[in-house]
This record gives C-alpha cells, sequence and structure tokens, in this order.
C-alpha cells in the first residue's frame, strides 16, 4: 500500500535535501568541521527531518478542499503535535547544551538544535503553505 503520493513523495525528498543542505551550510557558517560526531547527529536528525516533514505532508494530502481549507485541516489535526514534538526537542537540547562541559555534547546539542528548529519550520509553515500555494495554483489554471 502506497502512503503518499509519487509527487507528494518527490516534494518531501526535495524539501528534506534543502533542509539538510540549510544544516549544513549553518555548520560551515559557524566553522564547525564535519567529524564523527557531526556526521552521526546529522544522520539521527534526518529522522526528526522526517518526521516533521512527512506528518504534515501526508495529513495535508488526506484531507480535501482548496488548498487553504487543506491547510487548516492539515495544521488543526496534525500540526499541534508536530508543533510540540519539534520545540520539545529543541527544548530538552537547550537545556543539554547549556549544562554540557564536553566539547561533544556541545557539538552534539549545538547541531541537534539545529536540524530540530529548521527540520521543524519546513515541516510546520514552509510545507503546508507551499502544498496550499500549488493546490489553488493547479485549481486555477484547471478553470482557465
Amino acid at each position: 500500500m502506497i502512503f503518499i503520493h509519487p509527487i507528494m513523495g518527490i516534494f518531501v525528498g526535495l524539501c528534506l535535501s534543502f533542509v539538510t543542505a540549510q544544516v549544513v551550510g549553518l555548520l560551515i557558517l559557524f566553522d564547525m568541521p564535519i567529524d564523527m560526531v557531526t556526521f552521526v547527529v546529522l544522520s539521527m536528525a534526518i529522522g526528526f527531518e522526517i518526521e516533521y516533514v512527512v506528518h504534515i505532508a501526508h495529513a495535508f494530502m488526506r484531507t480535501t478542499g482548496t488548498g487553504v481549507e487543506r491547510l487548516r485541516t492539515c495544521l488543526r489535526s496534525m500540526g499541534y503535535t508536530v508543533f510540540w514534538a519539534f520545540a520539545s526537542t529543541a527544548v530538552q537540547s537547550l537545556l543539554f547544551l547549556i549544562v554540557a562541559r564536553s566539547q561533544t555534547f556541545k557539538t552534539f546539542s549545538l547541531v541537534l538544535v539545529i536540524v530540530v528548529v529548521l527540520g521543524g519550520f519546513a515541516g510546520f509553515s514552509f510545507v503546508p503553505s507551499t502544498l496550499a500555494a500549488v493546490v489553488d495554483l493547479t485549481a486555477r489554471s484547471e478553470k482557465s
């Protein structure tokens, strides 16, 4: 059974690629080396990105109506859960970063905070708004 439309899968993959590129760009901007700790956190954090983005995209695909109606419905049904998932993970990582003494734990926490915030933003705001715009533009072009 296919859970997501193939075009939606491509869109989600592109969104995840953009988030990962942003994370790597911020790591370069912060002059953080891509060492073993960073690589492990990035590998693990891709799961967070997938969780946030796919849950919202799946909820959007399961609804009907115009793009804005689908956006509202998907955020009502899944937005609260996704928001608190990334907010709680970010707060936990920030607390861990504050009390960390070791450079390894600082790196781990900082990379995790970056990934969670960017992935949460993508899943909570970028994905549903982009999908709503695409649905509305498609509906307008079909009417003309």
